[in-house]
Order: C-alpha cells, then sequence, then structure tokens
C-alpha cells in the first residue's frame, strides 16, 4: 500500500478546532502507545479518562483517512480528539509506526496441515473463538442453496442458532466472573463485543433472508434480555445496545415472507422483551420492531404511499408515531436491496426522507432533478451534507459544491458541512467558496468562545 497523503491541515479538518488542540495535548503527553499499521488498518491504544485505553481504529487509503473509529463516547459528528492524536502520532513520528503484513499475505503460501495447526493452536488458547468459528461456519451452510432450488432465488438451510447463543452467553459470562470494580471498567467492551457479534445479522439481511437473521437475532437476544440486567449498567451502555437491535430485527422481519399468524408470533414474543425491559428504563425498546411484525407490508396506508398517494400522514393513518422516521428507514433499506426503486422513492417523499429520495435519485442517474428537487426542499444543512456527499460519490463534484453552499443557508448546525465545504473547494480550486466556508467556521468559534465567556460571567 502506498504512503497516505496525511497532513495536519488534513487532519484540522476532520475536527473542530478545540478538538485539535485536545488531540495535540493527548499527543504531546504521550497517550498514544502502540502504533501499528497492517495494510491500510491502523491501531493502537490511546491512555484517556477510564481505567482501559481507547481502541482507535481507521483506515487509510493513498488519498488519506477513508474512516475512523474509537470506543470512547464522543459523538458529535467529526473525530474525536483520541483519533486526532493518533493522526497526529503517524504523521510526526512516522518512525514509531510498526508496519505489519497484512493477514493475508501472513497466511498465503501455507499449505493445508500448516493452516489447520496454526487454527487448532488458536482455538486452544483462546477457547472462546471456537463457538466464532461454529458460528461462521453454520452460516456458510446455511447460504449454500438448497438442491434443486430455483437459480433465480436460491433457498437458503435454516442456520443453527446454538453457536451465536453460546457466544452471547461466553461474552456476558466474562463480564459475570470480573470484581464488580473491575466488570464497570470492563461494560464498554462487552458491549462492543455484542455488536460485533450482531454483526454476523447484517450479510443475511442484504441476501435478503430474513428468516435466518431473525434466528440469530433471536439467539443473542434471548440471552442478553435474560442477562444484561446483572451487571452495573450506571453509563447506560448496556441499555443503549437495544437501540441497535432495534433496527436489525425491523429489517430482518421485514426481508422474510413470513404469514400473518408468524408475524403474530413474534409481535407477542418482542412484546414480552419489551415488557421486560420496561422495568429498567428501556421504554421503546422494541417499538419499531414490534410495528414492523404487526403492519408487515400489508398496511393500508403504507401500500398507497408506495403507490405515489402521498399525504400529510405519510404512510400512517390516524396520528403518527414517535419511531416513524426509523421505520421508515427500515423499509426503504429493504426497497433498496429488492431494487423497488419506484416504491423506494414514492415512500422516501411520502415519509419526508429527503436525504434519502435524493440520494436515489443520484444513484439513478436523475442528479438533475435531485438538485432542482434539493435547491428548493432541502430543509437542515445534515440533509444538504448528504446530498453532497453523494453528488460528489457520484462524479458531480461541481453540482456537490453549489448544494454545500447553499446548505450553509438553511437553519441549524453548519459546522461540519462548512468543514467539508471547505475540503472541497480547496480540492477543486474554488478559493472564494473556500474563503466563505472557512469564514463560517471561524464565526461559529467565535459564537462558541462568547456564549462561554457569557455563561461563565
Amino acid at each position: 500500500m502506498s504512503t497516505p497523503k496525511l497532513t495536519e491541515a488534513l487532519i484540522r479538518s476532520l475536527t473542530s478546532a478545540q478538538t485539535f488542540s485536545r488531540g495535540e495535548q493527548y499527543y504531546d503527553s504521550g497517550a498514544v502507545s502502540d502504533l501499528s499499521r497492517r495494510g491500510g488498518t491502523l491501531r493502537t491504544q490511546v491512555a484517556g479518562s477510564q481505567y482501559e485505553p481507547y481502541q482507535v481504529t481507521v483506515e487509510l487509503d493513498a488519498g488519506g483517512v477513508i474512516d475512523a473509529t474509537c470506543t470512547c463516547p464522543y459523538d458529535f459528528g467529526d473525530y474525536c480528539k483520541h483519533i486526532v492524536a493518533v493522526l497526529l502520532a503517524y504523521v510526526r513520528q512516522p518512525d514509531r509506526m510498526a508496519e505489519r503484513r497484512p493477514v493475508i499475505e501472513l497466511l498465503t503460501g501455507l499449505h493445508r496441515d500448516e493452516l489447520l495447526d496454526l487454527l487448532t493452536k488458536l482455538l486452544s488458547a483462546h477457547a472462546h473463538l471456537a463457538d466464532w468459528v461454529e458460528a461462521q461456519l453454520s452460516a456458510r451452510a446455511a447460504s449454500k442453496p438448497s438442491m434443486g432450488a430455483v437459480k433465480s432465488r436460491p433457498r437458503t438451510r435454516p442456520i443453527d442458532p446454538a453457536p451465536f447463543r453460546r457466544q452471547a452467553q461466553n461474552i456476558l459470562g466474562g463480564l459475570g466472573h470480573m470484581r464488580p470494580s473491575h466488570a464497570y471498567w470492563a461494560t464498554s467492551g462487552t458491549v462492543d463485543e455484542i455488536r460485533n457479534l450482531l454483526k454476523q445479522v447484517q450479510p443475511f439481511i442484504e441476501a435478503g433472508d430474513g428468516r435466518n437473521a431473525l434466528l440469530i437475532l433471536e439467539a443473542i437476544t434471548g440471552v442478553y434480555v435474560d442477562r444484561w440486567t446483572e451487571f452495573d449498567d450506571s453509563d447506560g451502555e448496556l441499555g443503549g445496545l437495544f437501540t441497535d437491535l432495534c433496527p436489525l430485527f425491523a429489517e430482518a422481519l421485514l426481508s422474510a415472507d413470513l404469514s400473518a399468524e408468524e408475524r403474530r408470533g413474534w409481535a407477542e414474543k418482542l412484546t414480552v422483551w419489551q415488557g421486560e425491559v420496561e422495568d429498567y428504563g428501556i421504554d421503546e425498546g422494541f417499538d419499531v420492531a414490534i410495528a414492523a411484525a404487526v403492519q408487515g407490508w400489508d398496511y393500508a396506508p403504507l401500500q398507497q404511499a408506495m403507490q405515489g398517494h402521498i399525504t400529510e400522514k405519510g404512510g400512517w393513518e390516524g396520528e403518527v408515531p414517535w419511531y416513524a422516521d426509523e421505520l421508515a428507514v427500515a423499509r426503504l433499506n429493504v426497497l433498496e436491496r429488492q431494487g423497488k426503486t419506484i416504491e423506494y422513492l414514492n415512500l422516501a417523499e411520502a415519509e419526508g426522507q429527503t436525504d434519502k429520495y435524493l440520494t436515489m435519485l443520484v444513484k439513478l442517474g436523475r442528479g438533475e432533478k435531485a438538485i432542482e428537487y434539493g435547491l428548493n426542499y432541502l430543509a437542515t444543512p445534515d440533509e444538504a451534507l448528504t446530498l453532497a456527499r453523494s453528488l460528489r460519490k457520484h462524479g458531480l463534484p461541481l453540482d456537490a459544491l453549489r448544494i454545500a453552499e447553499h446548505g450553509l443557508t438553511l437553519e441549524g448546525e453548519t459546522r461540519t458541512l462548512a468543514r467539508w465545504l471547505r475540503g472541497l473547494a480547496s480540492e477543486l480550486d474554488q478559493p472564494e467558496v473556500a474563503l466563505k466556508a472557512a469564514r463560517c467556521i471561524c464565526a461559529l468559534a467565535l459564537a462558541g468562545r462568547l456564549s462561554s465567556c457569557a455563561s461563565g460571567c
């Protein structure tokens, strides 16, 4: 892999001035340790305010940063101080970087017996990984077409959910065997492990295999609902996992070709789980999934909306529930996978999912209509940024520039949009637009300092 074009100016554009300053302080204090790169992935640890160091992962390509994640709770739309510290270490101290060969290179050339020996030793040293291997093999077996299946739509075998259930039990069991003081600090890592386990569901959903996705979700959720209350959830991380579970259930239910009786059964099961978690303050854990099970695709207002009969109620009759947007997103994701673009566009417009409506228009090569619609109906800077990114991705950078510049005039938080626009304008050699975006960033920073000063006084 060629060396990424990463500069301090680029790092500054990825976050706020305050966060960059905090990240630089972390870098200067030596908080970054074990800096290594394996292929296009940069991994390291950063000492923070918690007992355990934060784990930072950065995905790189020749152009710079593709994505970056950190296990800290920072969630403000840009990169956190820990990621900034790691990127600064990468730029300022390249000699510290331990270059490691990509895994595929390590394994290429080994004979079958050598690979089996390595795998056996790995599973002996980390016995809990055996359940992961078993789950992977079960998933592979389920994805193979059954004999005599129609080529256009192969039938899949029911997956064995037991390995996924055991994995969930092992993850939570590890937390249960710790001292309470240690378990408190390990909660975040445990939630991350469950989230990684839930990632096994996504390939089935994307393949339209909702039934197997439901089998895996049921196995994991059953264990989690039974055990999550055994641990200290002072920070709300264990309870927060239900916000990940619900959309997965909704998409799996909408992807599976379930009978009305099967949908009723799932609605009852989800309602029981909802009743159990409500006692611990999770009031809205499974509402979206329950609605997906009850309505399916047969709900009359939904059918009308997908056919283009658009009203103020969208795809609903009576009072629109709080979870309408979440359920709309789940439905749109399924419709996109099924290639039902007309229904997708109608439902997106009916449900006010402007960013998804415009992004789909761009994907379909109808960029001009997307731009015209966006200039008239975009409501927030975030919607403008979504459309601008889509236009740029599909080879329309000047149109992306126009939409992003328009987004600065909309009401709402413009900081992230202005940073993105400044970078794009610089790339396209549009100094006036870059200066306009920079002035917007400076104005927001000044307003923030004045606000802090006033509250302090």
